[in-house]
């Protein structure tokens, strides 16, 4: 088996593109739990955090959110850290939600830093706010649902950089 630090684990046709990946964690409301605090009094070891490299600083550290993604029922608005030109393959994977109906990701976003004129390109939808990606969790009837209280999800977005296509 090769070792993944000397082989290409990624690769992409498009130019100058960006990941981000990472898991957020949800509380008893299904609201978001910030990222690990950053004092050792803080610290709880019994509860998952949110990891969200590159969309983590307006959600801000567990117990002192910034800003809650969990906006309404079954809707996260993320707010990335920097503008970005396209968003190309967002992506959600619920961890085990248990006995309960599956529910199916969906995604629009604006991932520029302007709200006029940037239609053009995947992932920007000007009715947004500048640099977000809203994520709505449908049941299979349509209606927006929570995930499980309690639990969570993976997320990720490839992100292009620049214009040059």
């Amino acid at each position: 088996m090769a070792s993944p630090f000397t082989s290409q684990v990624f690769g992409h046709f498009e130019h100058d593109v960006g990941e981000i990946l990472g898991f957020v964690a949800l509380d008893g409301s299904s609201n978001v739990v910030g990222y690990a605090p950053t004092t050792a009094g803080g610290l709880n070891t019994t509860t998952p955090y949110t990891r969200l490299k590159g969309a983590q600083a307006a959600i801000g550290q567990a117990g002192a959110v910034a800003t809650q993604p969990h906006t309404a029922t079954g809707t996260y608005v993320f707010t990335l850290d920097e503008p970005w030109f396209a968003l190309l393959s967002p992506w959600a994977q619920l961890t085990d939600q248990g006995a309960v109906a599956t529910i199916t990701p969906f995604f629009d976003a604006n991932v520029s830093n302007q709200t006029a004129n940037v239609g053009f390109m995947p992932g920007n939808n000007t009715a947004l706010a500048v640099k977000t990606v809203r994520l709505r969790w449908r049941a299979n009837a349509g209606a927006l649902t929570d995930p499980v209280a309690s639990t969570g999800f993976w997320l990720g977005f490839t992100l292009m950089r620049s214009g040059i296509v």
